[in-house]
């Protein structure tokens, strides 16, 4: 049905023993018309160039899957590349035991971590183990391996094992990749370990979700979602706007990430093109919202600050609440004071007025008491802020403490 070349194990043996003789080795020739065949795209973004698996994941995942073949015990080895770009997390990823387009282990090699998980029926995201700060330049290619032996998964990089970790979940499936806000592209793939003829189709689920925003203008990493109804109906969703997990300052991005919301009228089927909710100088994150009884909208979030020649890149400023009394009336966008209310802290020790950027020092701190935010002293532990006068004013209460 196709040819392919029968190879000594190479790479694999050099950081840890697989254990397996030469013929369990499999290479697959992208450039053969009969191979570039047996895989499934799923999606228009993703192709076969010559030699090489192209996945272009810009604006979506993009996945691919081999599907002639099955393997229980095997080590996926590639070489892959991501093009360079300023936006984005620039993620190419490894998938072995693929049961189906929703179950399968894979690893995440994205712009300076490798994260291993397990994807199911319902959750896209089991992180099993992950490490970070590694140097993987975009644009150079890079050699990445995933293995799975019995209940054991090891993921290496560029001729180092990183690390091992045990999950029994998944008996065996598809080798396949993937590429996630980036451009990948994947070549020199070979598969050890003991393979069989499927014997089931490859069956994709339909998605479970549909996108709220996918790009709302800073960058395209959208995260950490809230959503609450409105009294008239509507769905109001808030999310986290920016470049990466954390988007300080930089030339393209001034402000740094910020908060923005989208709408449905629709139950969540169809959704309303981004706005910006809340845009200060810092990164501003992580946001909730809720709306109370008389109306009032109100969204807490927390912001990090850009330092120059710390331990960190940043501080934290703590926690912040804004408000709104736009969202009572029907098609009303509820969200338009918000720009120019003033920030009132939940914890921190910074007020900020948003109409000119100012900042006034405002002591929020007991006596005796360090400040009460974990990102700048390390101290870890829970509070809770209560209101009695809608949101305009908070007291703080610690709950517990590490």
């Amino acid at each position: 049905m196709r040819s392919v070349a029968l190879i000594g194990i190479l790479w694999a043996t050099s950081v840890w023993d697989v254990g397996w003789t030469d013929t369990n080795r499999l290479e697959l020739d992208l450039g053969d018309p009969a191979t570039a065949s047996q895989w499934l795209f799923l999606d228009s973004n993703g192709r076969i160039e010559g030699d090489e698996l192209v996945l272009d994941g810009r604006q979506a995942m993009c996945k691919a899957f081999f599907l002639p073949l099955t393997w229980k015990d095997a080590t996926l080895e590639a070489k892959f590349l991501v093009e360079p770009a300023d936006k984005g997390v620039l993620a190419c990823g490894f998938m072995v035991r693929a049961v189906d387009g929703a179950r399968s282990y894979y690893v995440h090699f994205d712009r300076g971590q490798a994260i291993l998980c397990r994807s199911d029926e319902d959750r896209s995201w089991i992180e099993i183990k992950r490490v970070s700060g590694l140097r993987k330049p975009a644009g150079q290619w890079h050699t990445g391996v995933l293995e799975c032996r019995g209940d054991t998964l090891r993921v290496g990089l560029n001729g180092e094992q990183l690390y091992e970790a045990r999950d029994d979940t998944l008996d065996g499936g598809r080798i396949g990749f993937y590429a996630n806000q980036g451009k990948a592209r994947i070549k020199e793939i070979a598969v050890t370990g003991e393979n069989k003829r499927a014997e089931t189709e490859f069956v994709v689920p339909p998605s479970l979700f549909t996108h709220v925003c996918i790009d709302a203008g800073a960058g395209g990493y959208e995260a950490f979602p809230d959503v609450c109804r409105l009294r008239d109906g509507r769905l109001m969703s808030v999310f986290y706007a920016g470049y990466g997990h954390v988007s300080l300052p930089n030339e393209e991005l001034p402000q740094g990430g910020r908060i923005c919301f989208c709408l449905s009228s629709d139950e969540g089927r169809t959704w309303s093109d981004a706005e910006i909710l809340y845009d200060g100088p810092d990164d501003d994150r992580d946001p909730s919202i809720s709306q109370l009884s008389s109306g009032r909208l109100l969204c807490n979030f927390f912001s990090l600050r850009k330092t120059e020649g710390g331990e960190r890149a940043y501080e934290g400023l703590g926690s912040w609440v804004v408000s709104s009394d736009d969202g009572d009336a029907p098609g009303r966008r509820p969200a338009k004071s918000l720009r120019t209310t003033t920030a009132v802290p939940l914890q921190g020790s910074f007020r900020r007025d948003v109409s000119s950027w100012g900042f006034t020092r405002k002591e929020t701190i007991g006596p005796g008491e360090r400040s009460p935010c974990p990102m700048t002293t390390g101290r870890r532990g829970a509070r809770r802020s209560t209101s009695t006068t809608a949101g305009c004013d908070w007291t703080r209460k610690r709950i517990s403490s590490s």
